[in-house]
């Protein structure tokens, strides 16, 4: 389910908001601050499970298996969504994709 929504925000014309499964679309940045300051995890393996289906179901050589760490993704995250408050999690996650791509000439 998770490459299915890789692949149709990966093809999609550059629209928001995309279907964000596994979660209200509605979850913030905000939310994913207030998660990391506590116990949570759940929005953290939702990205780290977005990431898997980009590197399993991207284009060949697009994804981020070589050079970004699980603490790598959630740290880009925290930094996106610290400026980004009121956007999703699921542009934060979307903006890592586009990084990931641009740096791999994609």
């Amino acid at each position: 389910m998770i490459g299915l929504a890789m692949l149709l925000v990966a093809t999609a014309p550059q629209q928001e908001p995309a279907m964000m499964y596994g979660f209200p679309s509605a979850q913030s940045c905000g939310d994913w601050i207030a998660e990391r300051r506590g116990s949570g995890q759940a929005l953290q393996a939702w990205v780290l499970g977005f990431m898997t289906g980009f590197n399993f179901y991207g284009p060949a050589g697009s994804g981020a298996n070589d050079d970004m760490s699980a603490q790598s993704i959630i740290s880009y995250v925290d930094g996106y969504c610290d400026k980004n408050r009121l956007d999703s999690v699921l542009q934060a996650t979307v903006a890592l994709v586009k990084d990931v791509r641009k740096r791999r000439g994609r």
